[in-house]
């Protein structure tokens, strides 16, 4: 059902995050389960892999008790299938059972969840998270809980822009390179 429903949804709307999505839901039904991916070059030239099911389960779960995630939790995908960030949002929803809701990734995120009920999880790239708190940080503390953020480095301003938040907000990297 997720499959059929992914593909409408791609048919529908005929943007290609929501084929890189629809991919990302085909690799998981289909096959072993792995994924591929592109480690970031961080830590060497990058590199073309293929990330076995069992390690991105493993990843899920320990997001999901690092976090506190529970079945059912509203998560925001808000980042491209085509990166190992959108992939583990979607791995994360199949393993925790979470209420995960697509946008399209591109532009600005606020606009896009106005009116949709508070996400108990989302993840962003720094520069994104950035343009939301300096579009409305009231309406960011308003939809989220928890955010993540990663695919590159926090700036000085992003962490002032942060601190007076009643949400948390963590930074991470490599996460193609840790799963």
């Amino acid at each position: 059902a997720i499959t059929r429903w992914s593909a409408d949804l791609a048919a529908r709307v005929n943007a290609p995050w929501a084929f890189d999505l629809h991919r990302t839901l085909e690799d998981l039904v289909s096959g072993d389960g792995s994924l591929p991916a592109t480690t970031s070059g961080t830590t060497g030239p990058p590199r073309s892999m293929r990330i076995p099911a069992a390690d991105l389960i493993a990843s899920a779960r320990l997001t999901a008790n690092v976090f506190g995630l529970r079945s059912g939790d509203r998560a925001l995908l808000c980042l491209p299938c085509t990166f190992i960030a959108g992939k583990m949002m979607v791995v994360r929803a199949f393993v925790t059972g979470l209420d995960l809701v697509a946008i399209d990734p591109t532009g600005p995120v606020l606009p896009r969840i106005a009116g949709l009920p508070p996400f108990r999880f989302a993840t962003f790239v720094p520069q994104q998270f950035l343009t939301a708190m300096r579009t409305d940080a009231n309406a960011v503390e308003h939809a989220f809980s928890t955010v993540l953020l990663g695919g590159g480095p926090v700036s000085d301003a992003l962490i002032a822009a942060t601190e007076p938040l009643r949400i948390e907000v963590y930074h991470s990297y490599g996460s193609t390179e840790t799963v």
